[in-house]
């Protein structure tokens, strides 16, 4: 086609429907394709840039993105309206932006795992979306107060209703506050993609883990070393993942005849190693006392264990302890806690994956919310064995 510039006449170091898309969008602007106009088929458009039809169906993707194409189902593309294509060439960054909404602390090695799979998951997915991530840990040393976080994610999710963002990632702290803000998103064709924990009784996006069925296989594998006398060291907050790991608790006690005995529960004030202590005061003062814990995380699991050093008490021989999360599979040490593995960079990889589909199907029908509940094997290291001669002291 004369006067038309071949995609191959670019540099080959950049992608080749990226190539197509920028050519494409050339004769848009210069007229060769008018608005309103359909597009000619996808063979003609491949034989005419010099590349394959997959590259082409890509290209014609971004430009709906972008606005400078709109289709509807079952009809070829068409040139999108001009006043369309100068709004979107304003805010073209904000479309391929996605918002990652959650904690990021040194120490929480969860939190940079998942980041880890949403980058990998967007650039795998589609390389035209980059995550543009909202720190919702307060800047102190010590962990901020849910109050905190509460506040710090409201601030976030209102920032990117004001800027704009292609969609969302969120990792909830819980406040039923932010609901009218993601709500408002929705509403306005901004998908929102919960990870780790939702909303109750809200109809969302959600990929986390199976909860209940690890916090399940846990007590199962404490039964069959012996133990009967096995408690649960929760916190009060009742969010999703919180919830479900204790009903998997009582599921495993209740299908072994064991009979559960409301002291056996215990909930912390709050996420902080040192809320653990009155938990620990709390089984050693029981008679007769559990022979194994099994802890809501492995944080919580880490400080029941040094609150059992400290008082001279030995894990496994007294006390079996049990975590959630396998953060020491992040760490060069070699690993002593037997916990329920949870797949944080999975999670932020499906979770991108499926937001981006979310986004390209954006006004193509009715919405069918998705929950993805990834697999939470049991990890078994040398935190746990059968019930000592010191057990329960």
């Amino acid at each position: 086609m004369s006067g038309m510039a071949m995609v191959t006449d670019t540099p080959p170091d950049v992608p080749a429907a990226e190539r197509a898309e920028t050519a494409l969008r050339d004769r848009i602007r210069e007229g060769l394709y008018p608005e309103g106009a359909w597009l000619p088929p996808e063979r003609q458009l491949a034989a005419d840039l010099g590349v394959s039809r997959p590259v082409v169906r890509e290209a014609i993707a971004r430009l709906i993105r972008t606005g400078d194409v709109a289709r509807r189902p079952g009809c070829r593309p068409r040139v999108g309206p001009a006043s369309d294509r100068a709004s979107r060439a304003i805010r073209r960054s904000a479309p391929c932006s996605v918002a990652v909404v959650l904690p990021q602390v040194p120490a929480y090695v969860w939190s940079h795992a998942i980041l880890r799979g949403v980058t990998k998951g967007l650039r795998e997915t589609d390389p035209a979306y980059r995550p543009a991530v909202y720190d919702t840990h307060p800047s102190s040393g010590r962990a901020g107060s849910a109050q905190d976080e509460e506040t710090l994610e409201s601030l976030a999710l209102e920032h990117i209703e004001r800027n704009g963002a292609a969609g969302v990632i969120l990792w909830q702290v819980g406040d039923p506050a932010t609901l009218s803000v993601l709500r408002r998103m929705r509403d306005s064709g901004v998908p929102v993609m919960f990870i780790d924990r939702c909303p109750r009784d809200w109809d969302c996006d959600y990929v986390g883990a199976d909860n209940r069925s690890g916090v399940r296989a846990a007590v199962e594998h404490l039964l069959s070393l012996g133990h009967r006398r096995i408690a649960f060291l929760t916190f009060e907050t009742r969010i999703t993942p919180v919830v479900e790991r204790e009903a998997g608790y009582h599921d495993a006690m209740l299908a072994a005849g064991v009979e559960l005995s409301p002291d056996y529960v215990f909930r912390t004030s709050g996420r902080h190693p040192d809320s653990v202590r009155p938990a620990f005061r709390h089984f050693t003062r029981m008679s007769p006392g559990p022979t194994a814990v099994v802890a809501v995380s492995d944080q919580h699991a880490f400080a029941l264990i040094r609150e059992c050093e400290a008082a001279g008490r030995r894990v496994p021989q007294d006390l079996s302890v049990v975590g959630f999360d396998d953060i020491e599979h992040y760490s060069p040490r070699p690993a002593i806690l037997t916990t329920v593995h949870q797949p944080f960079e999975q999670i932020g990889h499906e979770a991108a994956r499926l937001l981006v589909r979310r986004i390209e199907a954006k006004g193509s029908g009715p919405v069918t919310y998705q929950h993805m509940v990834l697999p939470a094997p049991m990890v078994v290291r040398s935190s746990c064995g059968p019930p000592g001669s010191g057990s329960g002291r």
